[in-house]
């Protein structure tokens, strides 16, 4: 039995919603806390046009906020395109012109951030 990750996810908030989903140092973020804030996260992103077929551009270091959108973007049902936060402005605006993505989920934004992108800031701690 084939299951998506989000899928999967749900499935534990049912089971254990207090259990840690995330650890970041000495912090936790359960399985509750993470599905509330992927699901807020994922309203926002399909408000802005993700969904089936649609590119979101993920632009964070690896912390709590980075699982919340990557969950949040497979919520709204689209694909996500990684972008390394220690790239240049030029490869930022690179990928996300070739990927097409409107909405750039990021921690800080990138100077440069092409016209019409969409900035949003994770949720998270």
């Amino acid at each position: 039995m084939d299951q998506l990750l989000p899928d999967l996810v749900a499935r534990r908030v049912r089971s254990a919603p207090g259990a840690a989903a995330v650890a970041e140092g000495t912090r936790t973020l359960s399985y509750a806390e993470l599905s509330d804030r992927a699901d807020r996260l994922a309203a926002r992103l399909r408000a802005l046009g993700a969904g089936p077929g649609a590119f979101v551009a993920v632009r964070m270091r690896r912390r709590f906020g980075l699982v919340t959108a990557l969950l949040a973007v497979w919520r709204a049902g689209a694909a996500y395109v990684p972008i390394d936060p220690s790239h240049p402005a030029e490869r930022v605006r690179a990928v996300l012109d070739d990927a097409g993505a409107a909405v750039l989920v990021t921690e800080d934004p990138p100077d440069g951030v092409p016209h019409g992108a969409a900035v949003l800031l994770p949720v998270g701690p």
